[in-house]
């Protein structure tokens, strides 16, 4: 789907995934009804089309599609005002593969601090180019992405509307050390788990796979606290429309829990199915349920992927890193989890 077909009236940016990979492209994308648009325009790099997509000369590329988005993005949020109410949506990507960006402050401070660095040789088969600062390439990613978020902040204080926006950020899957750089993350990473100690990553249906970072921020309405609250990202779109007395269609996957989000009471959502690489799992309260799966373990990354060769079942309170299976201590817990998974899947658990 595009844009033009979601009711957005202003977009700027990637419509496809496999593109969203490399951060200077041959095009962008643009769909701008003040524009007149009537479908999805493609804007030509042309500073970057004069240059390969892969090898040395890649480097000479210049139109950084990270910082572009986000130009347009402040752009966007400079014409709003407290007339008109507005929401956007900025889908940066930063940090992600493949690790490069401009040679700016940001990169040199990095390039400074790990020196000296890893080097990844490249792969043209997945696109990636070489380079010679893997560990300051990704840091600097994070940095650059905060400043984003800084100068969107700042942008709404100097309209002064940080008083009556609410501003959410989030992620959209578990951390991944092995990302294909081999510049011994895993190692370097020492005690730290970037999951919290939560059990697997990214593609997992072990709980570091969908467990992840939600902010929810609005200057003199949300009181500074850490939640436990249940919630999912499909639960923004319903909790949102009441705040703002909208209405949704029936039968969304999200559940309207505003309350949990603000901060001021417990959340609506009572239980989720949860999937990674087209096989699911099952949660409800503190019962997460995993059904057996064949394949691997680990998958290249190294993360566990929850395939398991019998049922499990898990208490995230009482084992928040999921490494005791009690299916066989609470029966009845498991069998009550596979209907109400059976039930929310057409039957098609395994």
């Amino acid at each position: 789907s595009t844009p033009d077909k979601r009711g957005i009236d202003e977009y700027y940016g990637y419509i496809c995934q496999f593109q969203a990979h490399l951060y200077y492209p041959n095009f962008l994308n643009r769909y701008s009804k003040a524009l007149g648009d009537t479908g999805v325009v493609r804007i030509v790099m042309d500073e970057n089309i004069k240059y390969p997509m892969y090898g040395p000369e890649y480097q000479k590329r210049s139109q950084y599609s990270a910082d572009m988005i986000h130009e347009k993005a402040m752009e966007w949020l400079d014409q709003q005002d407290t007339k008109q109410p507005f929401f956007g949506i900025f889908t940066y990507t930063l940090p992600h593969a493949e690790l490069v960006q401009p040679e700016d402050s940001i990169l040199n401070e990095y390039k400074a601090k790990f020196d000296p660095d890893k080097v990844y040789k490249g792969s043209e088969g997945s696109r990636y180019n070489a380079i010679t600062h893997t560990h300051a390439q990704f840091a600097a990613m994070i940095t650059r992405l905060d400043y984003y978020v800084g100068e969107v902040l700042k942008k709404l204080k100097e309209k002064g509307l940080d008083e009556n926006t609410l501003v959410i950020f989030s992620s959209d899957n578990g951390p991944v050390l092995q990302d294909g750089y081999y510049d011994e993350a895993v190692k370097k990473v020492g005690d730290h788990s970037p999951t919290g100690g939560r059990r697997g990553g990214k593609y997992s249906l072990f709980d570091g796979g969908t467990h992840i970072p939600l902010f929810v921020y609005w200057k003199g309405h949300i009181a500074p606290l850490n939640s436990d609250e249940f919630v999912c990202q499909m639960d923004l779109l319903p909790s949102l429309a009441k705040m703002v007395g909208g209405n949704v269609p029936a039968g969304l996957d999200g559940i309207e829990t505003l309350d949990a989000f603000m901060g001021k009471g417990a959340s609506n959502r009572k239980d989720l199915v949860i999937e990674a690489k087209s096989k699911v799992a099952f949660r409800t309260g503190p019962w997460v349920m995993i059904p057996p799966y064949k394949g691997k373990a680990r998958n290249v990354t190294g993360n566990e992927l929850g395939n398991l060769k019998e049922y499990a079942l898990f208490n995230l309170v009482d084992d928040p890193a999921q490494l005791t299976n009690v299916a066989d201590k609470y029966p009845e817990v498991l069998e009550d989890l596979k209907k109400r998974l059976a039930a929310q899947t057409d039957g098609k658990i395994v």
